[in-house]
């Protein structure tokens, strides 16, 4: 397989999607919004999607790493009293997701 040349459209397309990425996690660490880079990545790739037509596909290996990542992000914020208190209220919490399923798999079935 061939190395992609760094004048290739796709890799400046990722380059510029990955360096504004990274100055907007800095900025939002820098004024403590909490996990910056999750929201800096979210807000940039939104604006790109919106605002451009690129198209900028994700290999499969890269989308399951960039799942996996986010998912230890997310894990690493979750606090044992948050666990405990999910657990003395499991039936309402139950009740309420088994509900909003049902809700989204009712809406999307028009």
């Amino acid at each position: 397989m061939p190395r992609p040349s760094p004048t290739d459209p796709a890799v400046r397309r990722w380059t510029a999607v990955a360096v504004a990425s990274a100055a907007g996690g800095f900025a939002a660490a820098a004024v403590g919004v909490p996990s910056p880079a999750l929201f800096a990545g979210l807000l940039v790739g939104l604006a790109f999607a919106l605002r451009t037509t690129w198209s900028l596909d994700v290999p499969p290996l890269g989308a399951r790493a960039a799942q996996g990542v986010l998912g230890v992000s997310l894990g690493i914020l979750v606090q044992s009293s948050t666990l405990s208190e999910i657990g003395r209220n499991a039936a309402p919490i139950l009740g309420v997701t088994v509900a909003t399923l049902a809700a989204t798999i009712a809406a999307a079935w028009r």
